[in-house]
């Protein structure tokens, strides 16, 4: 990387004041020197600049950063710079990535490359995206493309707010990794999400957790939870509000009183539907009716679900089972629809076991009416106590 040779004072005369002091023995030439006096010290030298400009550029000469500090002290030999009251703008193939501000900060040039170190009431604008970091740390590296940012991080977006213990910002990606006590919380439709490392495309809006999860989502007023989810990994699409779940699932809904448990699930927040292509069970635990299919869509908005493939509706109050192909289940009702292959079991009053094509009533009320087609009439078997 070429430096021209005012790269650490350019503006300096336009814009500061220059002061070069030195640290020197003092000595009187009338006066011999003491036979027991230390040997005179090395000359220590800084150059101070108040109200000043620096920047840098590249070999081609594109702009790789800018800073406005009111004061900045470094060493002669330019490898160092302490800076105080810090305004500027980062640089990426001459286009400004980063608009910042901090208490102080220093640049630093190492053998590896050059590296700006900011501390204090740090905040760091992507005017790209409109992300605003806040920290109380940040180091920039130029030449790998990346923002270190710690301590009290915050990042805060029109979709998007987000804390952690820290992060790293790679600017050619536009993409930031929050580790530590993540907190995200979205502001259109409102949620919270919580754990312990996740990556937010701050581009494509993407928000992804590899580490096991908590979400809560909340009505309009952002007070009351309507349904609260736990799994091991999951995906946000802050566009279309969509979230992918993965792996030991368990949604509980507030109203309605149900629970959905599965692997695989993507859930609505602005319509409240959760939709598997795995196996899955629901469970009503005030009714104590449980619900398992190997695939189906739950819509907790409307109070219903449809359920396929091997669907088994049982109640345990009643002591009752419905299997069918598919199943629509009204979870506040509790009113069942069977399709195909249609079973229904119970256990008492009386034990009964009827097969047909299509099935209507309620589990919880032992009534249940079976129906046939043309193909396949009803077959009821009453089952002798024992």
């Amino acid at each position: 990387m070429n430096r021209h040779p005012s790269w650490w004072t350019r503006q300096a005369v336009l814009w500061g004041l220059l002061l070069l002091t030195a640290c020197q023995p003092s000595s009187n030439s009338t006066d011999a020197p003491p036979t027991d006096s230390p040997p005179p010290t090395a000359v220590e030298e800084r150059l101070i600049l108040r109200n000043v400009t620096l920047e840098n550029s590249s070999d081609e000469g594109e702009a790789i950063w800018k800073i406005n500090a009111q004061e900045a002290i470094y060493t002669q030999d330019q490898k160092n710079a302490q800076l105080k009251e810090i305004t500027g703008n980062f640089f990426q193939d001459g286009e400004v990535i980063i608009k910042m501000s901090a208490e102080q900060g220093e640049i630093r040039l190492e053998e590896d490359g050059e590296k700006i170190f900011l501390r204090g009431k740090i905040v760091a604008t992507d005017p790209r995206n409109g992300l605003i970091m806040r920290a109380k740390e940040l180091d920039w590296f130029p030449q790998e493309d990346r923002l270190f940012v710690r301590e009290e991080l915050t990042g805060s977006h029109p979709e998007l707010e987000m804390s952690g213990k820290e992060g790293v910002y790679f600017t050619r990606e536009q993409r930031i990794e929050v580790t530590g006590g993540v907190i995200a919380t979205g502001t259109n439709n409102p949620f919270q999400l919580r754990t312990e490392k996740v990556k937010w495309d701050v581009e494509k809006q993407l928000v992804t957790s590899e580490t096991p999860l908590e979400v809560d989502r909340y009505d309009e007023s952002k007070k009351n939870v309507t349904d609260r989810v736990v799994a091991e990994r999951g995906k946000f699409d802050l566009n279309q509000q969509l979230v992918t779940l993965e792996q030991n699932i368990e949604l509980n809904s507030v109203d309605p009183p149900v629970q959905i448990a599965s692997n695989s699930a993507v859930w609505n927040l602005i319509l409240r539907t959760v939709l598997s292509d795995q196996p899955l069970r629901l469970i009503h635990h005030a009714e104590q009716v449980t619900v398992t299919a190997n695939q189906g869509f739950v819509n907790l908005e409307e109070n219903y679900s449809r359920l396929e493939g091997g669907v088994r509706a049982r109640s345990e109050k009643q002591k009752s089972d419905l299997f069918a192909d598919r199943v629509r289940w009204d979870v506040v009702t509790q009113e069942v629809q069977g399709q195909g292959n249609v079973t229904y079991k119970q256990e008492s009053d009386p034990p009964l076991h009827l097969t047909g094509s299509s099935a209507l009533g309620k589990l919880n009320e032992q009534n249940v009416v079976i129906n046939s087609d043309r193909q396949q009439r009803v077959v009821t078997t009453i089952i002798p106590p024992n």
